[in-house]
């Protein structure tokens, strides 16, 4: 394999592919997350995705759709990038986030609306601004800031928030004690009428979110620490603003033995409750549970009825309504709860993924009765929705000639389910290729353990929809423990990673191969994070498999405890610690004489969560045995494995280019195996899931 590739034809053909799906949006707004309905209803702000060029990542702006026109006015230009709109009562000021004046570093802006150019910097803030929320009377804004140097998680691509070298010589060590007071993240509240800031809560309180609980507290979810691991064992407060006092209003308990984690904090308007998420959860920043009510001044707690999906966003439409969406399998759901009457009401529901770039799926409720998301699947754009009494209102499809490149390319994601071994029924999604099967197939693992693949816009699974045009079909499993199925399900993994999930796993491919839609000498694996280990783990169980390209990887669970900065995680889902489990441990690398399979293996050499050391020992394993074909390859500026171009182009061309080199597509003339010619595909694979 080549450093660099970008000479050869199968590099040019990815770019050339991404090319013509990409810039026919250059200069345009591409996509949506973060809506956020102006009180008065008539203005929706969201952060709209801009695409520049093929080199560059992505930026972002702040947009606005009018909803009596359903125009789409950006109304901020950078540099950099702009995003997390947030309406002021008044809905004549809207509060940013801005990193502007530094890459990678955001500060709190305000725009006016009825001042021409009147955007400005509210306020600054010693770090990084995370988040921001207007206080219910406006006066104050309440600022979430982490400090230069602190992690991000690993939802978010892990690496950290970049340093300050202040003027220090490049040849300085960094030192690290485990104790350093500037990695606290912390909460500021800012008067955006006099410019004046400060600083609130104990010195040693590490906040990971908050929220206004009316306008005297803060809710917030908090640790007595600040490294990343300790988000795992985080709680529920209250701060009062005026003395800063802090009280613990809520623990989440164990599911069984397993511990659950608090996040999502969203405050009813006058603060006498707190909704908060609480579920067995693999990442900060990409959670789903439960839903309880916490009542401020008693602390009392009250399980709510979801309807069966696992929640991942809540916002208060207003005293009396909750809104959620989440997760029910593989649908998206919205839902509605009514404290005044205790019932729950399903707004809408179905296939789609209701998230936009965000992992789960979000909404965003206005007080007028409308409810906002931005929907899209496999064979639709992301779209601008408005949910009301019971119909949909498209508001703005992000569509252009692009877009039809990628439809006709890409092909719709099916829905698919067999048996696991145990008699689990297990589900998923399935891409096909055009032209009659058997068919290579390529099964991606998705992360987590706890998330899920959902029917998505192809253009956000990360080098998969090349698979597809390219002669590939393509299984998306959602195996044990991930999300959609409830906590039963998640803690079902608890224990036994690399057990249940791999022969979900398996025993999808042995039902694709016995369906006649894969090919069985011609099954390749892929995944990144747990689904990088996924992969890494399912060549040392099957000697079947052709190809595997395994990113970001855990390959060793015992070093992972000791370089990973997220340890906890790996206490939780072996179910002990690793270094009582030794013997036991699920780990790539104990096996790797076991492996026949042709393995690409990537790593980000900024990666905090799954350090690229983890990655390396295994390839290097593999090549010590000496039996398979193994090759590495490490990005100096990625953390979390390739998210961004130009890396992404790249990583996805080499996926590309390993699985035709070890398991190449036949041409589509070639009909001399018995497929599925005739058959329609939708009637093939829901018609014959098993009872």
């Amino acid at each position: 394999m080549r450093l660099d590739p970008r000479q050869t034809d199968p590099y040019r053909a990815v770019e050339a592919w991404y090319r013509r799906a990409l810039e026919p949006s250059s200069g345009t707004i591409s996509d949506a997350t973060d809506l956020s309905p102006s009180p008065d209803g008539r203005w929706l702000a969201f952060t709209g995705t801009l695409f520049e060029d093929l080199d560059r990542k992505d930026v972002t702006r702040i947009c606005m759709l009018d909803h009596r026109t359903g125009a789409v006015v950006v109304r901020t230009h950078g540099p950099n990038s702009d995003h997390t709109p947030r309406w002021a009562p008044d809905s004549a000021r809207l509060a940013f986030l801005s990193d502007r004046s530094e890459a990678g570093i955001y500060q709190p802006y305000m725009l006016s609306l009825d001042r021409p150019g009147g955007t400005r910097l509210l306020v600054a803030v010693d770090g990084a601004a995370e988040y921001l929320e207007w206080s219910p009377d406006g006066a104050l804004v309440l600022i979430g800031v982490a400090p230069r140097g602190a992690d991000l998680a690993g939802a978010a691509g892990s690496g950290r928030i970049p340093q300050d070298s202040h003027g220090l010589p490049p040849w300085l060590p960094e030192v690290e004690t485990g104790g350093e007071e500037r990695f606290w993240r912390r909460l500021w509240v800012a008067d955006p009428a006099s410019g004046a800031r400060r600083r609130l809560g104990p010195s040693r309180l590490n906040v990971w979110e908050a929220t206004w609980c009316g306008t005297g507290l803060i809710a917030v979810v908090a640790s007595s620490g600040p490294g990343e691991d300790g988000w795992y064992d985080a709680q529920l407060m209250v701060l009062d603003v005026g003395s800063e006092a802090v009280r613990t209003l809520y623990r989440a308990p164990s599911y069984g033995a397993v511990p659950q984690q608090l996040a999502l904090p969203a405050a009813a308007p006058s603060g006498r409750m707190v909704a908060v998420v609480q579920g067995i959860s693999s990442d900060r920043g990409a959670v789903t549970g439960n839903i309880r009510l916490v009542a401020v001044d008693t602390g009392a707690v009250t399980a709510v009825e979801s309807l069966g999906v696992d929640v991942s966003h809540l916002a208060w439409r207003d005293e009396q309504t909750l809104v959620f969406a989440g997760l029910r399998d593989l649908d998206s759901v919205v839902g509605e709860l009514h404290l005044d009457t205790g019932r729950t009401i399903e707004l809408w529901s179905g296939p789609e993924f209701a998230g936009g770039p965000e992992w789960y799926p979000a909404a965003a409720p206005a007080s007028n009765g409308r409810t906002y998301i931005v929907r899209e699947r496999s064979q639709r754009p992301p779209t601008i929705t408005c949910l009301r009494d019971g119909d949909e209102e498209n508001l703005h499809v992000f569509s252009h000639s692009g877009t039809d490149f990628v439809l006709a390319h890409t092909g719709p994601m099916q829905q698919v389910a067999w048996r696991s071994g145990d008699g689990q029924e297990i589900r998923g999604l399935l891409s096909l290729p055009s032209g009659p099967g058997p068919h290579p197939l390529v099964v991606a693992v998705h992360g987590g353990p706890v998330g899920a693949w959902v029917d998505c816009w192809p253009m956000r699974l990360r080098g998969f929809e090349l698979l597809v045009d390219h002669g590939y079909a393509v299984l998306y499993p959602n195996p044990r423990g991930g999300a959609g199925r409830g906590q039963a399900f998640v803690a079902s993994l608890i224990g036994d990673m690399g057990g249940g999930d791999a022969r979900d796993i398996l025993s999808g491919i042995d039902a694709l191969v016995e369906r006649g839609v894969a090919d069985q000498a011609r099954i390749g694996v892929a995944g990144a994070s747990y689904g990088g280990f996924m992969s890494a783990w399912l060549i040392t169980q099957d000697q079947r498999l052709a190809a595997a390209v395994v990113t970001a990887p855990i390959t060793d669970w015992q070093s992972f405890g000791h370089t990973s900065n997220i340890p906890s995680f790996a206490e939780i889902f072996l179910g002990a610690s690793p270094s009582t489990r030794e013997g036991t441990l699920p780990s790539p690398v104990r096996y790797a004489d076991r492996v026949r399979t042709p393995t690409l293996t990537v790593v980000g050499a900024l990666d905090r969560c799954t350090p690229p050391s983890q990655g390396e020992q295994f390839h290097r394993a593999l090549l010590r045995h000496g039996r398979v074909e193994s090759v590495l390859v490490a990005y100096p500026n990625v953390a979390h494995g390739p998210r961004r171009r130009p890396e992404s182009i790249d990583s996805a061309a080499r996926m590309l280019g390993w699985f035709s080199q070890h398991m190449p597509a036949r041409s589509p003339d070639d009909h001399s195996q018995v497929g599925l010619a005739g058959q329609a595909p939708e009637q093939l694979l829901v018609d014959d899931r098993p009872d």
